[in-house]
């Protein structure tokens, strides 16, 4: 009996102990864990400073949640890109203000309310870190001084700012997170994170673009498993071809038939092709059709330069702009092309068409009025624009923004432009001109484009790996000579002379220029450019005046013992030619003859034998002889 008593303590306190285990099993089990993962990991843009990422996601199990009047403690969630710079926009509240996004519970447009940094969010106490209390299985905890008798909140905070803490680092401070119990995963998302792409080598091999997560206090968001995360594949985006002008001509032809009338000719194109579908978006998913729509659905895809968006937000996002000029998530435009002339010589039009159509059944190019400005459309995105080259202005730019685009096909557009212009007394200026394509806009420091920056930077923004090629020459005037028989062997030698008869009565504009001779034959020199009114040289000049002969003899221009034929390129019309074989030291064995006149101009690497056809009417002197 003794001993039986000595176990009644023991089994009081055995049945205290199974008690509080009943006790306990019928509370949620389990402890509080959550799992990091990156949404979809997109392919990024190698040639983009601010390309989105893809979405964080945190699922959150397990856990107590907070009961009434119970504080639920907030952490601090940190975002680092370890290879390159955040460059999400920054906005004007604070200066440090990012774009980026982290939501609880994937709030539904309607409910979307938002939490900027420098707001009191909590109605509490200034001094306390824990702005909101518990309500139990029932959901996310409630604002401190926002809980009615229900101990309810029916407009709770849902949505919370970033801040900028470094270049490669955003935080999202004193973010309350209750844990769900067996309600279900708390999903927390970050969204509206841009990175500077331009870090990743160019090529089709992608580099992949992590970001690492760190949570402070560690116990207030308990991330298991590998807080390194894949949001993003990196690789080029663009691929540009460039075409010269086939239409390369002489000063005094005009572009079309006649001096008087001029068509339009080939200035040459540039293709810009995606070499991923998705590379090349619109603004929203609207394209730029009466306003940007909003992108609020958490978790979507969109395919656009804008990221998360809302105008509104909640009716209190506090992340616009001065005067709502620019909002979280919202790109400045869509993808933009830019093609830019250099050089064109003067009395040169460019023609550009306003629209451009893709391969696709619906992706489209618009013209729009500046690189980095708000879309303009130029012509109502019909017809053509024009630009005429002088001395003094002859640069000009194309600007071109995605308006349409099918996300699920990679598309290219191919940009056609056309010249002209006019013959004497209004012919255009020699030289040649450059073209070059690329994305747009491709921004200047300062700013420095790899960071994040405030409104009025634009998104997107490019580097700028574009290389100009030549287009359209324009050359002076020409006339071709062919001297048959040229000699100074066996004690003979030729005089040979050009006369440029430019100068007339019947009121021909003057011309003037150097003649290019080229020898084909028995110890044959190097070509040579006339000097003047005599000699010959490598360098050459002066030019050959208007209404003065070239002469000498092949002797004089110590060409020993050649014999063949000569060519003689003048860089003017209405040259003449005169050849005169003497025996040196006689008086009676000579002979002359007139040069003949190649049909003017040849064609590039390739002399037709239709004598006086090419050109076309009213083209100049095309003599037989």
């Amino acid at each position: 009996m003794a001993d039986f008593r000595r176990w009644i303590p023991v089994l009081a306190l055995l049945a205290i102990v199974l008690g509080v285990a009943a006790t306990a099993n019928a509370q949620p089990q389990g402890a509080f864990t959550c799992i990091a993962a990156g949404g979809v990991s997109p392919l990024l843009r190698q040639e983009s400073y601010v390309e989105q990422t893809g979405d964080i996601v945190i699922n959150c199990t397990g856990g107590f949640p907070k009961g009434p009047g119970e504080l639920v403690p907030t952490v601090n969630v940190q975002i680092f890109l370890p290879q390159t710079n955040i460059t999400s926009r920054l906005l004007n509240n604070t200066g440090t203000a990012s774009e980026a996004l982290l939501m609880v519970d994937e709030p539904a447009p309607a409910a979307q309310k938002v939490c900027a940094v420098g707001e009191n969010c909590a109605g509490g106490p200034p001094a306390t870190n824990f702005p909101y209390i518990g309500v139990g299985a029932a959901g996310q905890a409630c604002e401190y001084n926002n809980c009615g008798a229900a101990a309810t909140d029916t407009s709770p905070f849902n949505i919370w700012q970033g801040s900028q803490a470094a270049a490669n680092s955003v935080v999202f401070n004193n973010v309350p997170i209750d844990p769900p119990g067996t309600a279900g995963p708390r999903v927390i998302r970050i969204t509206n994170i841009r990175a500077n792409a331009t870090f990743a080598p160019r090529g089709t091999v992608p580099t992949t673009l992590f970001a690492l997560i760190s949570a402070s206090p560690p116990q207030s968001l308990p991330i298991t498993n590998n807080a390194q995360q894949v949001v993003g594949l990196v690789l080029s985006g663009l691929a540009v071809t460039q075409t010269a002008s086939t239409a390369n001509g002489q000063q005094c032809f005009a572009s079309g038939s006649g001096n008087d009338e001029s068509s339009l000719v080939d200035g040459g194109t540039i293709t810009f092709a995606e070499t991923f579908a998705s590379s090349f978006k619109t603004r929203t998913t609207n394209g730029t059709a009466s306003g940007p729509l909003d992108q609020n659905i958490p978790g979507a895809i969109f395919n656009t330069e804008s990221a998360f968006y809302d105008v509104n937000s909640g009716n209190t996002f506090g992340l616009q702009s001065i005067a709502g000029s620019a909002a979280a998530g919202l790109a400045d435009f869509g993808t933009r092309f830019r093609v830019i002339f250099t050089n064109l010589q003067a009395g040169i039009t460019v023609t550009a068409p306003n629209e451009v159509h893709m391969n696709s059944t619906t992706g489209d190019l618009c013209m729009t009025a500046t690189e980095s400005g708000p879309y303009s459309a130029v012509g109502a995105c019909t017809g053509t624009s024009t630009f005429t080259a002088t001395a003094s202005s002859n640069t000009v730019e194309f600007v071109y923004e995605v308006v349409a685009a099918e996300t699920g096909v990679t598309e290219q557009a191919i940009v056609h432009f056309n010249f002209n212009w006019s013959g004497p007394p209004h012919q255009p200026a020699l030289g040649t001109n450059n073209i070059v394509g690329w994305f747009a806009p491709t921004p200047i420091a300062p700013p420095d484009p790899t960071i994040a920056q405030p409104i009025g930077v634009p998104i997107p923004r490019f580097v700028d790996f574009s290389t100009p090629i030549a287009d359209l020459t324009i050359v002076k005037c020409a006339t071709h000579l062919l001297f048959p028989f040229v000699t100074d062997m066996g004690g003979f030698d030729t005089g040979l002379a050009i006369s440029n008869t430019s100068t007339d009565p019947y009121g021909t504009t003057p011309q003037s220029g150097v003649c290019t001779l080229s020898f084909f034959g028995d110890n044959a020199p190097s070509a040579c450019i006339t000097t003047g009114q005599s000699g010959c040289s490598a360098t050459g000049g002066p030019d050959i005046p208007s209404g003065t002969t070239w002469a000498s003899s092949v002797f004089g221009l110590n060409f020993l013992n050649f014999q063949g034929y000569v060519i003689a390129d003048c860089e003017f019309q209405y040259a003449h030619g005169f050849a005169f074989v003497t025996k040196v030291g006689t008086t009676d064995l000579a002979m002359g003859y007139l040069a003949l006149i190649i049909p003017d101009p040849p064609a590039p690497n390739n002399r037709q034998p239709s004598p006086f056809t090419i050109k076309g009417a009213n083209s100049g002197e095309q003599l037989g002889y």
